[in-house]
């Protein structure tokens, strides 16, 4: 990724209704890095475990009801029939590049489907006056999408015992294929408008790797997840970030293939200090931190542009004193929310879009050579 100065974007969520007043707000406030918006408080169709298991239910391998936990069927002959038929969908979709069995639906993401509406007319594009319709002005630079990471998915979605279906081999391969040509798709669909695409890999359920109730859960297991989502990511041209909104094992994701690492760093700053010489490599080959210091509770509205510059800066001070280039950190650095705002009243969303907004364009004019 070419130096961010300081790009601004969201993460997913929002707590509307209807796309039309999600989009408004998104191409008003992240105009160079739009993601499209979900609405979980729309449908439970549209909650964030749901969203991404369309292929997998479509076959009956999983039912989803409301207020339920989604998990896989009985492991019958029906259940390894569908299996295979999985299996085949997805190496006719390796071999051939059609993607559509793994698309997100109408039903489960409408905010994906009216993004691409508004990006074709450009209707929601600013122009001033005397351009013709259909002008972009917008300083566009990077489309943004986002999925659930596969632990997280994986420990929401449970084998019909009841039990997290991450751990099962079998179970996890189905999600984690499944989960990576939906990541594929969206790139593919995106980078149709003709600018380079993000996507954040959502896996904030990583908190829980190496302690005591987790024991079972391996690095291995883990990076082997990450990196095939990751990876087809990058194979349509993607760039692939993970949006962790939680404190974890920081080494997971620094010394994996990713490019984009977006924290909480708002609530979790302190949690990076100890991997300071893995950050440094990793902002060395080309990593991006995308900081999320725009804090997604009532503490917003506390907060201004000049306490969360106060608070970046700090940021910047502590890793410098740990041996990590200050130059390095302020030329690869991003701007976002801390984590979504599906959950939160539509003023208090407005308020954070408005502050991230605000934060990285006076940064933006602190830092010009960055």
């Amino acid at each position: 990724m070419q130096e961010p100065h300081f790009l601004a974007t969201g993460i997913g969520s929002l707590p509307l209704l209807e796309a039309g007043p999600a989009l408004d707000l998104i191409f008003r406030h992240f105009p160079s890095a739009p993601h499209w918006p979900q609405l979980p408080q729309a449908s439970f169709r549209e909650n964030f475990v749901y969203q991404f298991l369309t292929p997998l239910v479509r076959l009956g391998l999983v039912k989803v009801e409301e207020g339920h936990n989604p998990s896989y069927v009985p492991r019958d002959e029906v259940f390894y029939r569908q299996v295979l038929r999985f299996y085949e969908e997805y190496l006719q979709a390796r071999e051939t590049g059609n993607l559509e069995f793994f698309a997100l639906t109408e039903e489960a993401a409408r905010g994906f489907s009216s993004f691409q509406k508004a990006l074709a007319s450009r209707e929601r594009f600013t122009r001033p006056p005397g351009h013709e319709k259909g002008q972009e002005t917008l300083p566009l630079r990077y489309l943004k999408g986002q999925i659930i990471g596969p632990v997280t998915a994986g420990f929401q979605l449970l084998d019909n015992s009841r039990r997290a279906s991450f751990y099962d081999q079998e179970l996890r391969e189905l999600l984690v294929k499944s989960l990576e040509l939906d990541a594929a798709w969206q790139v593919q669909r995106l980078a149709a408008f003709g600018h380079p695409v993000i996507i954040f890999v959502d896996d904030s359920f990583l908190y829980v790797y190496g302690t005591a109730n987790f024991l079972a859960l391996t690095r291995e297991d883990i990076t082997t997840s990450l990196e095939a989502i990751f990876g087809a990511i990058r194979e349509q041209g993607g760039l692939p970030g993970a949006h962790i909104c939680s404190q974890t094992d920081w080494s997971l994701l620094l010394d994996s293939s990713l490019e984009i690492l977006n924290l909480d760093a708002y609530n979790y700053f302190s949690s990076l200090l100890p991997y300071a010489e893995k950050l440094t490599a990793f902002l060395q080959r080309g990593g991006v931190v995308a900081w999320g210091i725009v804090p997604t509770s009532p503490r917003a509205k506390e907060e201004n542009v000049a306490s969360l510059r106060g608070r970046y800066l700090g940021y910047l001070d502590s890793l410098e004193r740990q041996g990590v280039p200050r130059e390095l950190l302020l030329s690869r650095s991003m701007i976002t929310p801390s984590c979504g705002t599906g959950l939160l009243p539509p003023e208090l969303a407005q308020r954070i879009y408005e502050l991230t907004q605000a934060l990285a364009a006076d940064l933006q004019a602190r830092f010009p050579w960055s």
